[in-house]
């Protein structure tokens, strides 16, 4: 299997049930994950749970000019 460690992955719906455990999956498996929800809270407390491979964004992905700009807010 190839090593898939320090990869970067954009996570959407982040904040939910099925992407919490997701994001923390991917994290553990040492990816860099920017952690993209509509709820600004959420995705903030969700990437402090899971430490400093996350970055929160706070996006409504059906908003297409947010998602046109996405690759510039993603740190690198």
């Amino acid at each position: 299997m190839a090593d898939t460690s320090g990869q970067n992955v954009v996570l959407t719906g982040a904040a939910g049930g099925m992407g919490r455990a997701i994001g923390r999956a991917l994290v553990e498996s040492g990816r860099r994950v920017a952690l993209v929800d509509r709820d600004k809270v959420r995705v903030r407390e969700l990437a402090a749970e899971i430490g400093n491979a996350t970055a929160p964004i706070a996006l409504d992905i059906t908003d297409a000019t947010g998602v046109d700009r996405l690759p510039e807010t993603i740190p690198e």
